[in-house]
Parts: C-alpha cells; structure tokens; sequence
C-alpha cells in the first residue's frame, strides 16, 4: 500500500489473464509467391499470412529460461504435450502416463481454469529441464529444438532467422498494410461497432 497526493493506492499483482492473448506473425511476403492485390472488402478472402505462433516454438530463438510470465492456453497445452509424447526419450514411460490429458485430469466435474494452470505448470517442468540441459549452441537434433519444431508453423518454420528478427522495409509494411487490415476484418478479428440507424 501507498499514499501519493493524498490518495492511497494498493498494487494488485494476478500472475494468470482472464483471457489468454495469442501470438501470431504476418507473413509481409506472401509464402506462395501471389500477387497481393486489393479488390474491395466485399471481395478479400484471408490470405492465410496470418501465422500462430505456439509460445513454446518461439524458444527455438536461444532463450535460455522461461519466462515467467510465458503462459499456455489448453490447447497449446495439448499440443505441447503431444510434441512431448510423439519425440522419444524425452518422456520417460511414467511421465507420458502421469501427463496423458485423460488420466491427468481425472476429475469426474467440469476443467476450472486451476486445472489448467497445473498441467501448464507440469508440462513447462518437463521444458524448462530440456533447456536445462540443452548446451548454449544447440545442434539441430537436441530434444528442445526437435519440440520447438514441431511446434512451429511450417511457413514460419521455412524462414531464416535473419527474416524473422528483422523489421521489414518501411515502404514494405506500408504496402502490405492494407492486406493485414483486411484479413484481419475477413477472420474477424478486428473489433466493430454497427452504426445504428
């Protein structure tokens, strides 16, 4: 608790979101090479440029620890955990059992958000110990780099890293600006407001 300017304040910390946020990435070059033309909203169809990005993928980039604030819907959970199950000797028998969805969350009532947060917890311990013993220079074969490939988008998987780190030319943003607002409003995900009459 705190006072400033007469007013008291109390700092709230909550480590979990009510709702997670997603990653994605906008592929600027489209990756089969079309012609990116605009011919109208009425018109757009999504170009599919729009990449998920699973946050377990993104530490194919050299991080060395999760983060701690790297949260997982419970489908990145799933499939994090099929990447796990599907790559051998990562898993030991009892750990592919104990982490199985089905026999995890045994409970004969509804998931709550809780649940979730321990299988999350559960399946980044399995992660944060492959990174622990993954050298700082891994070769492609290390167990973290086979799951973070697994777990990469093909297209995004495709790129060089000098592309992915890189911001794009300005002129190129601006170019492609229209089409990522476009398909942005096509997947509708952009937010709207109808204009009553």
């Amino acid at each position: 608790m705190q006072k400033a300017h007469g007013f008291k304040h109390t700092f709230i910390h909550h480590p979990h979101r009510y709702s997670h946020l997603r990653k994605f990435y906008y592929l600027i070059r489209d990756p089969l090479g079309a012609p990116t033309t605009f011919e109208g909203l009425s018109k757009h169809a999504s170009s599919e440029r729009m990449r998920f990005l699973h946050p377990i993928s993104i530490l194919a980039f050299g991080s060395r620890a999760l983060p701690p604030d790297l949260a997982l819907e419970g489908r990145d959970n799933l499939t994090l955990y099929q990447a796990l199950e599907e790559i051998p000797d990562i898993l030991t028998a009892a750990e592919r059992e104990r982490l199985r969805p089905l026999n995890f969350f045994t409970h004969s009532r509804l998931l709550r958000q809780e649940d979730v947060l321990g299988y999350e917890s559960e399946l980044k311990g399995v992660v944060g110990s492959l990174m622990d013993t993954t050298e700082a220079e891994p070769d492609e074969d290390s167990p973290l780099l086979t799951v973070t490939k697994r777990l990469t988008d093909p297209h995004i998987g495709r790129m060089d890293n000098g592309q992915l780190n890189s911001l794009p030319d300005g002129k190129e943003f601006l170019r492609n600006l229209l089409g990522l607002l476009s398909d942005l409003h096509v997947q509708g995900d952009l937010v709207s407001r109808l204009l009553q009459s």
